[in-house]
């Protein structure tokens, strides 16, 4: 789905960010495994909700149909996201 997406977006809600790209080849795999076993052990705890968010910084490479595709190798919640590179850039560099 294509919409914009703010700060206000997930206000309320627990989130956590992933920066990465989708042809990364082991880092990025081998982390959102991991960030998937952990929202599995949150969510049979009981814990909040976590929204778990992947940023793409090769936006140019990363289209939308290229993410959806990458997404199915992982967590079922995982949202991903893009933008222009200077809205990446933005997201890559706030502090």
């Amino acid at each position: 789905m294509r919409r914009a997406v703010t700060d206000a977006t997930f206000c309320g809600k627990y989130s956590l960010l992933f920066i990465g790209f989708t042809h990364c080849s082991d880092i990025c795999p081998n982390e959102l495994v991991r960030i998937g076993d952990v929202l599995d052990k949150l969510q049979a705890e009981k814990c909040p909700e976590v929204v778990p968010l992947f940023v793409t910084v090769d936006p140019k490479r990363d289209t939308v149909e290229q993410m959806q595709a990458y997404k199915a190798d992982f967590h079922p919640t995982l949202k991903m996201l893009t933008g222009t590179r200077d809205q990446v850039a933005d997201i890559s560099t706030a502090g």
